[in-house]
């Protein structure tokens, strides 16, 4: 599938290969930083039932291993039916000083410096969330966006978030900015981690369907269901979303992105960080916390906000719990 050349707005000439974190890539037709799908796969390979375990959304380099290697077991036992493409994203510590307008969660939003902060309906400063760069995905969305970079602002703390009565703000920001912001002396309305998406080039199946009788014949026992489609943070037209998003032809809406719920579970959680905390009890037995509410960001139940389009061409965040 062809790709968009690289949008880099302040380059006058082909910039040096960016350092990319553990387990990623440069691609050069790409701005973000590219998931090493087959280092992942050695680290994670299926078991012997053939198929992945776990939940229905994708976060870490494990899920995509094994949601990407389940598949191809499937497809050797039938046909998987239609896709759409999408860009999946997992994530890495820290920012890219030099591209940031990059996808990310935390830190500070790439937007104008003199735009004044959002706030709720209550006149509350909302908390910067996330920032989804389109630069690398156009490609895969039917109609044109008002801008490059999706910013949005909800309220958040620690370990949970939520848009406060669908109050949620969505802006939208160009590559090139007359004059970035450089930080928020706000400090109620910054996350306290910063996380820097890497992205990876998948399908989402729309026929669970169709795909049911392929998985089932590779071994697993809820069919299509956990493999089809899957809820991440994405970008593309369809995914798997909580209480019935804006997915399938009979939907009013096209589906443009989604930011999914962040926790840190098992091994490699983050490409560049190997596990996630452990809490020792006093027998010396090591508990895995499942999640650290400080670092991680709950979107109600393990949900998801999503950016989606109508028919009319209006553009509207909302959310969901898992």
């Amino acid at each position: 599938m062809p790709q968009p050349p690289n949008p880099n707005p302040n380059a006058a000439e082909t910039p040096p290969p960016p350092e990319t974190p553990h387990g990623t890539r440069h691609d050069p037709k790409r701005v973000h930083p590219v998931l090493d799908l087959a280092y992942w796969e050695a680290q994670f390979p299926l078991g012997k039932d053939g198929v992945r375990t776990g939940n229905s959304w994708v976060q870490s380099p494990e899920d995509v291993a094994l949601l990407e290697q389940s598949r191809r077991e499937a497809a050797r036992h039938g046909e998987l039916g239609p896709s759409v493409p999408v860009d999946f994203f997992t994530w890495s510590l820290g920012i890219d000083t030099d591209r940031p307008w990059l996808t990310r969660l935390g830190g500070t939003p790439w937007r104008e410096a003199d735009k004044p902060w959002p706030t709720d309906s209550d006149g509350i400063p909302m908390h910067f969330l996330g920032q989804i760069c389109f630069a690398d995905s156009k490609d895969i969305l039917p109609f044109e966006l008002p801008g490059d970079v999706a910013l949005i602002f909800g309220r958040w703390q620690p370990g949970w978030t939520s848009l406060p009565d669908d109050d949620g703000f969505l802006e939208w920001s160009s590559l090139k900015l007359a004059e970035p912001l450089q930080f928020h002396n706000g400090w109620t309305t910054e996350l306290p981690f910063c996380y820097q998406g890497v992205i990876h080039r998948s399908v989402q199946y729309i026929d669970q369907e169709q795909a049911d009788a392929a998985f089932t014949a590779a071994g697993s026992t809820h069919g299509a269901y956990n493999f089809a489609s899957v809820q991440a943070t994405s970008i593309g037209s369809f995914a798997h979303l909580p209480q019935c998003g804006p997915c399938g032809s009979d939907s009013n809406f096209t589906l443009i992105a989604t930011l999914s719920s962040l926790y840190f579970r098992g091994r490699w959680p983050l490409c560049d960080v190997p596990s996630s905390l452990v809490k020792v009890s006093r027998d010396g037995t090591a508990h895995d916390t499942g999640s650290i509410p400080g670092l991680t960001l709950g979107i109600g139940d393990a949900g998801c906000i999503w950016i989606s389009r109508d028919k009319y061409g209006e553009i509207e965040l909302a959310s969901a719990c898992g």
